[in-house]
């Protein structure tokens, strides 16, 4: 291989790689805006705060959204000692926000 399909081949290689660091950066924004967004709550609780932990933690470890919603259950339990069905209210969380954080 000569210098220059080597330098063509790791420009390629670097491209691709911005492209996909591009692309996660824009996907968690309009996540994050899809969450701010957010006009519900948990038994008088805003969800806001939990659900950007969530995402931000589910981005980190990249996961999917079955991470985001166990993660918020979880939260929701942590927070709300009393509450009967968690995941209901985390259904309904995701429902809204599913559009921007798929």
């Amino acid at each position: 291989m000569g210098f220059g399909s080597f330098f063509k081949k790791v420009g390629n290689s670097i491209t691709s790689t911005a492209n996909k660091a591009w692309n996660g950066t824009q996907k968690a924004a309009i996540c994050m805006n899809a969450i701010n967004n957010v006009r519900g709550n948990v038994q008088g609780h805003d969800p806001r705060t939990w659900m950007t932990s969530c995402a931000q933690s589910t981005i980190f470890k990249m996961q999917g959204p079955e991470y985001f919603k166990q993660c918020l259950e979880n939260k929701i339990k942590t927070e709300i000692k009393d509450i009967k069905d968690p995941k209901k209210y985390v259904d309904s969380l995701w429902d809204e926000i599913k559009g921007g954080c798929n």
